[in-house]
């Protein structure tokens, strides 16, 4: 009876050291995980700022063009045209800002559900 108890009690003892390991290997890699998804947060976001910049650039200089175009028209015949030519400029470039996000999950991969990421 005395060697089950002592061979029980050597059972648990090991059990109870092997679990206390594991929690502060667990909490190492969580740690380390967490810091490795703000790194990929951070950077997806520069590159969404970046993107969305690029595309606002782009659109103040259409937009001067056009803007260029009408002060130089003659009549108001012509500054209409220019004026609607702007505003369908505009209702384009709108929908190439929407269409063309980078859709990303947290982890930071693309988004296969969406159609220009697969």
């Amino acid at each position: 009876m005395k060697k089950l108890f002592s061979i029980l009690l050597a059972i648990v003892f090991l059990f109870a050291t092997s679990i206390s390991a594991q929690k502060t290997t667990v909490s190492q890699v969580k740690t380390g995980t967490k810091k490795e998804l703000k790194k990929v947060k951070k950077e997806t976001k520069a590159t969404k700022d970046d993107a969305l910049k690029q595309k606002g650039k782009t659109v103040k200089i259409k937009k001067e063009a056009v803007k260029a175009e009408a002060g130089n028209a003659k009549t108001k015949e012509d500054a209409m045209k220019a004026k609607n030519k702007a505003v369908k400029a505009k209702k384009k470039t709108a929908a190439k800002v929407s269409s063309s996000d980078v859709h990303l999950k947290k982890d930071g991969t693309p988004d296969k559900r969406y159609k220009e990421n697969k």
